[in-house]
C-alpha cells in the first residue's frame, strides 16, 4: 500500500486530527486499488459513500502494529488485505463494541443459543464498526435483561413490606397512647384549676 510519511497529509477517518506535517512518526497510507477491499475500508472508517481521491489517507494510529511493516527501502507498507480497525469509537482497540444495558431488549427464549454462538464467533472483518444507521447486535445471553427481573417476586422486597407494616402498627399504636396521655393531663389540670379545695389537699 503507498504511503506518505512526515507530509502535509491529513488523516480522513472521523474525529482523527492526525497529520504529516506536525507528526513525523505516523505514516499515511492510500486507499487500495481493489475496489472490494476499498469498500471495507469505507465501511469501517465509517464513510460509506465518501470520494476518495488520490490525496485521501489513513494514518497509522487506526491499523495494528503487526499489519505495519518496514520494507527493504526503509519505507511503512501495509500487509495484503490490511483494513483500519483501531478508532476513537473503540477506543483504538479490536474489542468489539457493545450496547448499554438500556439498549438490551428481551428476545425470545428459542434465539438465546444461536445469539450465544454468533456473540462468541466474531469475525475479524464483521460489520459492528458499520455505521449506526441499520446496524443491530444481539446481547450474550449470560447477561440478564432488565425487562425479565420480577422484583415482585422478591423475598426480600417481602420482608422489607412485613417489617414496614409491623413499625407503621407500632408508631400508630404510639401516636393513640401520646394522645391518651395528653387527654389524661389535661382533665387533671383543669379538674385542679376549678377545685380550691382540692388543690390545698394535694399541696399542704
Amino acid at each position: 500500500s503507498p504511503f506518505t510519511c512526515g507530509t502535509g497529509h491529513h488523516c480522513c477517518v472521523p474525529l482523527c486530527t492526525a497529520g504529516g506535517r506536525f507528526n513525523k512518526m505516523l505514516s499515511f497510507h492510500s486507499f487500495p486499488k481493489d475496489s472490494e477491499l476499498r469498500a471495507q475500508w469505507l465501511i469501517k472508517i465509517r464513510r460509506d459513500g465518501f470520494t476518495v481521491t488520490t490525496r485521501s489517507r489513513v494514518c497509522s494510529r487506526h491499523f495494528e502494529t503487526g499489519e505495519i511493516f518496514v520494507s527493504s527501502s526503509g519505507k511503512r507498507c501495509l500487509q495484503p488485505k490490511t483494513v483500519p480497525s483501531l478508532f476513537h469509537w473503540n477506543n483504538f482497540s479490536e474489542k468489539t463494541e457493545r450496547p448499554g444495558i438500556w439498549e438490551r431488549r428481551p428476545r425470545p427464549v428459542d434465539t438465546v443459543a444461536m445469539a450465544t454462538v454468533d456473540y462468541n464467533t466474531e469475525d475479524e472483518n464483521d460489520v459492528s464498526d458499520m455505521p449506526i444507521t441499520g446496524c443491530t447486535e444481539s446481547a450474550p445471553a449470560s447477561i440478564p435483561l432488565i425487562e425479565d427481573h420480577d422484583y415482585a417476586a422478591s423475598p426480600l422486597i417481602v420482608v422489607d413490606r412485613i417489617k414496614y407494616e409491623t413499625m407503621s402498627r407500632e408508631i400508630e399504636e404510639l401516636r393513640r397512647q401520646l394522645e391518651s396521655y395528653h387527654l389524661t393531663q389535661g382533665f387533671g389540670l383543669q379538674r385542679f384549676a376549678t377545685s380550691p379545695e382540692d388543690i390545698r389537699y394535694y399541696t399542704r
